[in-house]
C-alpha cells in the first residue's frame, strides 16, 4: 500500500440534531434524567440496540445514533408528542420550588458544600463502586428536589466501578474498563472560552494539578476533579485513575486531591459554602461549635466479616441521630463534653426504661482517631448465648473523644481571645440513637406474653396515645 505524505490525524464525525429536538442534548447533560424514566425513554426509543450496547448512556447515544433515526423521530408526532411532554416537566421542575414540608428555608447566601469519594447517580456516569455512592447521589437528587443551596464535589476516575465475570471455576474476575469522558453527561469548567480551570495542591514537595468537571444534577452541581494533568508526573496522574485503586499511599493522596483541591476548586469559582469547616478558621468566642444530625452509617471492624450482615441488628450499615461537639484545644474541656455528650444517650435509655451497661472501650480495641471511647450497651434478651449471659447486650450507643485528630485532616483551626494564638480544635461525636437496633430491646423488653408489646411512656406522645401495639 502506497504511504502518501502528510500528517495522520482522528476525525470524529457526529449526527446532528434536528431543531425540533435541539434540546435532548441539554436532557443528555442533566442527570435529571437518572431519576425521570419519560426522559430516558426518548433517548431508549431512538435505538434501543445501541442504547443497551452504550450502557444507556443518554450522550453517547446523541453521539453514535444514526443520523437517519434523528430525521425520523423529528417527524414523528408520538415522539415528538412525548419529547414534549417530557420538557415540559423538566421546565416546571427546574422553575417550581418543592413544598418542603415545614422544613425551613435556608438564608440567602447560605450553601451545603458536600464532599464524597463516589457518586453513584447512573451507570452512564460509572463514579461509583456501591452503598456510599448510591446514598451520596440520593443525597444529591433530594437536594435538588427540595431546592436546597447544595454543591458537591467528588473525583473523577477513568475506572470507576469494575465488571464482574464468572468463569467455569466459579471464580470471580474483575474487569476494568476506560471510561471516555466525552460520552459523560459532563463538562469541562473554563475561566475564560478555551481556558480550563485547574487547580493545585501539594503532594509533599511538589505540585500536583487539577483539571475541573462539571455535572448537572437536576438543580444542583457536581464538580468532580481530574489528576490526568499533561503538568503532572506519570504516576500523579494515576492517582484518580481508578475508584478506591492503588495502594493506601494512594487512598491518602485522592483524599488530599478531594479535600484540599476541592476546596480550592469552590474558592477558584467563588463558591463560598457555609455549612463545612474544612481549612477554616473559628474564633474562640464561637466555640464550641454543637451539630445534630441524622446519617447513614457504613463501617468495617475487625472480626466481623460475615457477621450481623442481616436484620435488625446489623454492624456494617445502620441509621443513627449523631451529635458532633467542636471545642477548644483544651484535654479538661474535651473530657467534660464526652460525659455530657454520653449522659444524653444514657437519658435515651432511662427515658425508654431499658436496661444498659455502659463501657469504657480498652486502648486495643480503639481506632488511630480515638482518644478515648464508652459505648453502651443495652439488653437484648433474643442475644444471649446459653452459659454466656454477657452475650445479651448489645451495643447501641457510642461517644467518642477523637482531640486534634479529626481537625488536622480537616485543617480545622480557632483563633484564641488574643487575635494571635491559632490552635487546632478538639473534636467528639456520639450516636444517640442507632436505628433499627434500637427497636430490638424495645421490642423485647417490652413484649407481653400474648405476643402484644407496649408502648413506653416516652413514646406514645408520638404514637397518638396508644398504649401498645400488635
Amino acid at each position: 500500500m502506497e504511504t502518501r505524505p502528510g500528517t495522520p490525524f482522528p476525525l470524529e464525525i457526529n449526527p446532528r440534531l434536528p431543531n425540533e429536538l435541539a434540546r435532548l442534548e441539554e436532557l443528555a447533560n442533566n442527570l435529571w434524567f437518572s431519576w425521570n424514566r419519560a426522559a430516558r425513554g426518548l433517548f431508549a426509543r431512538l435505538d434501543p440496540e445501541l442504547w443497551d450496547a452504550l450502557e444507556h448512556s443518554p450522550k453517547a447515544l446523541l453521539k453514535e445514533v444514526d443520523q437517519r433515526r434523528l430525521e425520523e423521530a423529528a417527524h414523528d408526532p408520538v415522539f415528538l408528542h412525548d419529547y414534549f411532554r417530557t420538557l415540559a416537566a423538566y421546565d416546571s421542575y427546574h422553575g417550581k420550588v418543592r413544598n418542603r414540608g415545614g422544613i425551613p428555608r435556608m438564608r440567602e447566601g447560605e450553601l451545603v458544600a458536600y464532599f464524597c469519594a463516589e457518586f453513584g447517580f447512573h451507570e452512564s456516569l460509572p463514579i461509583y463502586s456501591g452503598g456510599l455512592g448510591i446514598l451520596a447521589g440520593d443525597h444529591c437528587k433530594t437536594a435538588s428536589d427540595m431546592a436546597i443551596p447544595f454543591v458537591a464535589v467528588g473525583l473523577l476516575y477513568r475506572q470507576g466501578y469494575f465488571h464482574q465475570k464468572i468463569d467455569a471455576e466459579g471464580t470471580q474476575n474483575a474487569h476494568y474498563y476506560d471510561s471516555d469522558f466525552a460520552h459523560l453527561p459532563i463538562t469541562p469548567v473554563e475561566t475564560a472560552p478555551g481556558q480550563p480551570l485547574e487547580v493545585k495542591v501539594e503532594f509533599g514537595e511538589h505540585d500536583v494539578y487539577c483539571k475541573v468537571w462539571k455535572a448537572k444534577v437536576g438543580r444542583i452541581d457536581l464538580y468532580l476533579l481530574d489528576t490526568d494533568h499533561e503538568k503532572n508526573r506519570p504516576e500523579d496522574r494515576a492517582t484518580a485513575h481508578r475508584l478506591y485503586g492503588g495502594d493506601r499511599n494512594t487512598r491518602i493522596q485522592q483524599e488530599i486531591v478531594l479535600g484540599m483541591g476541592g476546596f480550592r476548586a469552590l474558592q477558584a469559582m467563588g463558591i463560598k459554602p457555609t455549612a463545612f469547616h474544612m481549612n477554616e478558621i473559628l474564633d474562640e468566642a464561637d466555640l464550641p461549635r454543637k451539630y445534630t444530625a441524622a446519617s447513614t452509617c457504613f463501617r468495617r471492624e475487625a472480626g466481623t466479616y460475615g457477621k450481623d450482615t442481616a436484620g435488625i441488628y446489623r454492624i456494617h450499615q445502620f441509621d443513627k441521630v449523631e451529635q458532633v461537639v467542636i471545642c477548644r484545644n483544651d484535654e479538661a474541656e474535651s473530657r467534660r463534653w464526652h460525659v455530657e455528650m454520653l449522659g444524653y444517650a444514657e437519658e435515651v435509655l432511662k427515658r425508654l426504661q431499658l436496661p444498659y451497661r455502659v463501657i469504657q472501650c480498652c486502648t486495643g480495641d480503639l481506632g488511630p482517631k480515638n482518644a478515648s471511647m464508652i459505648d453502651i450497651e443495652t439488653w437484648m434478651p433474643s442475644r444471649e448465648q446459653p452459659g454466656n449471659p454477657d452475650s445479651g447486650y448489645g451495643e447501641t450507643h457510642s461517644a467518642s473523644r477523637l482531640y486534634d485528630f479529626q481537625a488536622r485532616r480537616m485543617n480545622l483551626r480557632y483563633r484564641e481571645k488574643d487575635g494571635k494564638t491559632i490552635k487546632f480544635c478538639h473534636t467528639l461525636n456520639n450516636t444517640v440513637v442507632a436505628s433499627p437496633r434500637i427497636l430490638i430491646p424495645i421490642l423485647e423488653n417490652y413484649q407481653n406474653a400474648d405476643g402484644t408489646v407496649t408502648i413506653p411512656e416516652a413514646l406514645r406522645p408520638y404514637m397518638h396515645g396508644k398504649d401498645r401495639i400488635g
